[in-house]
């Protein structure tokens, strides 16, 4: 995980076809969030707060302003997916410790990016839910908004939902 980190593997292509970041989309099975997942993974791991930063870089420059996505509301390649990125990154500022990390604000913030996503797709879910071949499945479809609104629900009653077969 060093080394990805330390090159920036996994989500340097985007600074180097910035021409046409306005049309590329951000998807959990295609790059940048599911390389925010693996650094707060890392973070809860390691504790090395640079993996948090990447995250929150990650999510801050690439999954926000890309991440509403038309494809669906699924984990993959859907709205839910990349909206647990901003979940996790506000669970992990949540439970820490470290006051730096800790900032009440900027985790209301994430958390509150995840809210804007959940609703977005629910806004459009007659839309959304015709797209995907596989309408309810959990990482193309309907099954993937579930885990999230329940993740949602579950966070305001202090329960750390992960996203569904990735986080442990």
């Amino acid at each position: 995980m060093r080394e990805v980190f330390r090159l920036d593997a996994l989500v340097s292509w985007f600074s180097e076809f910035s021409f046409c970041l306005s049309t590329m989309s951000a998807q959990f099975c295609s790059g940048a969030p599911g390389h925010a997942l693996l650094c707060l993974q890392t973070y809860r791991k390691s504790g090395n707060c640079d993996y948090l930063l990447k995250a929150q870089e990650i999510a801050e420059s690439v999954v926000l302003p890309r991440g509403l996505l038309k494809k669906g509301c699924g984990l993959c390649h859907g709205i839910a997916g990349n909206a647990f990125v901003f979940l996790s990154i506000h669970q992990v500022m949540a439970t820490s410790s470290d006051e730096d990390i800790n900032d009440e604000e900027e985790c209301k913030q994430w958390f509150n990016h995840a809210c804007v996503y959940a609703n977005y797709a629910l806004d459009n879910l007659e839309e959304l839910e015709s797209i995907p071949d596989r309408p309810y499945s959990l990482y193309e479809g309907l099954g993937g908004l579930c885990c999230l609104l329940l993740g949602l629900v579950e966070e305001g009653k202090g329960v750390n939902s992960k996203f569904p077969c990735f986080e442990f």
